[in-house]
C-alpha cells in the first residue's frame, strides 16, 4: 500500500513538472527624442527558428529539458512575440532620435527600412538557464537598396536549482529582449548608415 501511494505521488510530481510554462514578455519603452529624423520603417521580420519555434509558432519561446536532455515542457508567451519585437524596436529607435514606425504593408520607397530574419527567440532550462535572441538584420535605403546586413545576438544566463521555474525563464527572456532591441537601435553601423 505504501509503495503504491509513493508511486502515485511520484507520478503526480512528474506530471506537475512537465506542464507547459507561460511567461510574459515585458518591456518598458524609453521616452522618444524631441527631434526625429530620418524616417525608418521597422519590420517585418521572418521567423526562421525552425524546431526551436515549432516552425513559426509566434507563442513558442522555449523549452524545459530534463537531466538527460529529454524535453519536458514548452515555454509559451501570453501574446505573439513578433508585434512586441517590432514595437520595442520602434520605441528604441525613436529614443535614439530616428523617426521609426512599424511596417503596415509593402515597403515604402521614401524611407529607410529595417527588416531581417529571427534565428533565435528563446528561453530554456537545461543544465542552467539561458535566453537567446538573435537575428540577421538588414537596413535598406529608400528605394530598397541594401545598405547593411549583420548578425546581432543578445544572451542572458543564470543558474538556479529549480529547473521548472517559469519566473526565472521569464526574467531571462525579458532581459535578453531589452538588451537585443537596445543593441539593434544603438548599433554604430546601423546608426552611421541612417545619417
Amino acid at each position: 500500500m505504501m509503495a503504491r501511494t509513493a508511486c502515485i505521488i511520484l507520478a503526480l510530481f512528474l506530471l506537475t513538472g512537465c506542464a507547459d510554462r507561460t511567461v510574459r514578455l515585458l518591456y518598458s519603452p524609453p521616452a522618444p527624442s524631441a527631434s526625429l529624423a530620418p524616417r525608418l520603417v521597422v519590420g517585418p521580420f521572418q521567423d526562421v527558428r525552425g524546431n526551436e519555434g515549432d516552425h513559426g509558432d509566434p507563442y513558442r519561446v522555449g523549452r524545459i529539458y530534463g537531466g538527460y536532455g529529454n524535453r519536458l515542457a514548452k515555454v509559451m508567451v501570453t501574446a505573439p512575440w513578433p508585434p512586441a519585437l517590432t514595437a520595442a524596436l520602434v520605441a528604441e529607435f525613436r529614443a535614439q532620435g530616428v523617426d521609426a514606425v512599424a511596417a503596415e504593408g509593402p515597403a515604402s520607397n521614401d524611407a529607410y527600412a529595417l527588416t531581417g530574419t529571427i534565428r533565435n527567440f528563446s528561453t530554456e532550462a537545461r543544465w542552467g538557464r539561458e535566453a537567446h535572441i538573435g537575428a540577421t538584420v538588414r537596413l535598406l535605403a529608400p528605394g530598397g537598396r541594401q545598405l547593411l546586413e549583420k548578425r546581432i545576438d543578445a544572451r542572458e544566463s543564470g543558474y538556479n536549482l529549480n529547473n521548472f521555474s517559469g519566473e526565472i525563464l521569464e526574467e531571462l527572456l525579458n532581459r535578453a529582449f531589452a538588451k537585443f532591441v537596445r543593441d539593434v537601435a544603438g548599433d554604430a553601423e546601423i546608426r552611421g548608415a541612417l545619417r
